[in-house]
């Protein structure tokens, strides 16, 4: 798999249920880190990896819906 649209087909194919969870377009670590917590009885952390990624202030934290708003084309979120 060559990047993000790549997950998500395949996720589409086998599993399009779970895509249809993922409402916010979260990144699909962080968005299956969180859901296998959760289903644990967990609270939700930043998933194995994230803390030294470059990109973890980006997808992580309060303002990561404002993030992905400001600037749409990283990652492949929707422009909507």
């Amino acid at each position: 798999m060559t990047g993000r649209d790549d997950v998500t087909n395949m996720l589409n194919r086998y599993f399009p249920a779970l895509v249809a969870r993922n409402v916010d377009g979260m990144c699909w670590k962080k968005f299956l880190a969180r859901e296998l917590a959760l289903s644990l009885g967990q609270v939700p952390q930043s998933a194995p990896g994230c803390p030294g990624c470059e990109d973890f202030g980006y997808c992580s934290g309060v303002n990561s819906a404002l993030n992905r708003e400001a600037a749409p084309e990283r990652r492949g979120f929707p422009t909507h």
